[in-house]
């Protein structure tokens, strides 16, 4: 018999009951995969059973998967329609009710998976709207925001956008020369930092190619800057640059809320390949606002907004959260 195993373990603190589904060794060849996720999405509105993903036990029978455990049950998943008769039925054993709706909006959205790898966008963005009208949405976020950085210039790093160097800062304003880029190419001198708690960063600008003043905004976040560099013969050019740090910040997305998410993106993404970008915008905004730290919310709305009207700035601040998340500069 080939099946995914599920181990059950009644445990005590938050949840009742967890329920892990192997995820190694033959396990991740019959189905396991699959039924985790279906697990998961008919468990969603659970709060007192967890379903999570384990690793293998390391006893694999050439036509069973075995995990070790206070309870063993070898389940079939094979397809989308076992997966989730398996999982009702591992659900429904202790306790957990299974309303047909989630059962429909599951299939609806791997329906809509396999018509958009296919190429499929309209029939793709139908089975996703299907999905998200079979179940009540999930409306507060999911993830806590990212922490606001020190909002301090000294001793601190920047990926420029001029050259695309980096913008280092000495540890005190009070340095002549109090920033440098483009390996030594541009310097930043004289510089004053005030207003806006210490926001703004004023000064002047000496190179080989490059002679004026500088003044540049620090976000409030303190991931970020904006500004203006006013060269010596009259033109201005924006500058920008964000914070390099070694931090990094993204995260999975929580089981819970994870039908939803993938819901929202794929149907942006099935928006934007029809050319629907304001439409595909608003789903891309809502996975950003459920799961402000899963990197596919960023990447779809940063491609959302540069193929909408007027969407430059919009696209260009998805991209730096996107970089944030994975600590790229």
């Amino acid at each position: 018999m080939r099946g995914a195993v599920l181990q059950f373990l009644l445990v005590p603190g938050a949840y009742a009951v967890r329920i892990g589904v192997c995820q190694g060794g033959a396990c991740s060849r019959n189905g396991g995969a699959l039924l985790l996720e279906a697990a998961q999405a008919l468990a969603s509105s659970q709060r007192s059973i967890e379903v999570a993903g384990v690793p293998c036990s390391s006893v694999c029978p050439s036509r069973a998967v075995v995990v070790h455990a206070a309870k063993q049950t070898l389940l079939q998943a094979t397809d989308v329609e076992q997966a989730l008769e398996s999982a009702t039925a591992a659900l429904t054993a202790y306790g957990c009710e299974v309303p047909a709706a989630l059962v429909k909006s599951f299939e609806a959205m791997k329906r809509a998976e396999a018509l958009l790898a296919a190429g499929k966008a309209s029939e793709a963005e139908g089975a996703y709207t299907a999905a998200l009208s079979s179940r009540p949405m999930i409306t507060a976020p999911l993830q806590d925001p990212l922490p606001p950085e020190p909002a301090e210039w000294e001793g601190s790093s920047w990926k420029e956008s001029r050259f695309g160097s980096e913008l280092t800062f000495d540890d005190s304003v009070t340095t002549f020369e109090f920033g440098t880029c483009a390996d030594g190419e541009m310097l930043l001198t004289g510089c004053t930092i005030g207003g806006d708690e210490d926001y703004v960063l004023t000064g002047s600008v000496e190179g080989a190619h490059v002679v004026g003043d500088v003044e540049i905004r620090m976000a409030a976040d303190g991931r970020s800057f904006s500004g203006q560099l006013r060269l010596e013969d009259g033109t201005e050019e924006a500058w920008s640059g964000r914070r390099i740090t070694d931090v990094q910040y993204d995260e999975e997305v929580p089981a819970d809320g994870r039908w939803l998410f993938h819901c929202l993106v794929g149907r942006a993404t099935a928006l934007i390949q029809q050319g629907e970008a304001e439409r595909a915008l608003v789903d891309a905004r809502d996975a950003t606002q459920l799961c402000c730290r899963a990197p596919d919310g960023w990447r779809v709305r940063a491609e959302a907004a540069e193929a909408s009207e007027d969407g430059e700035e919009e696209a260009a601040s998805a991209r730096r959260e996107l970089a944030c998340l994975l600590g790229e500069t």
